[in-house]
């Protein structure tokens, strides 16, 4: 199929996982997140938030781990 560049208008790429691995990044992030506060990462943690998306991870981390 041969495409006219007048004819795209939008092109949606997904990086991650593809050509980057973010993951050791958001442990990273983790760690930092935690350690700032004097807490370790909890054990299950990662796997707890690992499907839900930023902000419902964002909200049960504050929600269940901060005071």
């Amino acid at each position: 199929m041969k495409f006219n560049n007048n004819e795209i208008k939008l092109v949606i790429f997904d990086l991650d996982g593809t050509l980057i691995d973010s993951t050791s990044i958001w442990n990273d992030v983790d760690i930092a997140f935690f350690k700032k506060r004097g807490m370790d990462v909890p054990k299950n943690y990662a796997k707890e938030i690992a499907h839900i998306g930023l902000l419902a991870a964002a909200n049960l981390t504050k929600d269940k781990y901060l005071p």
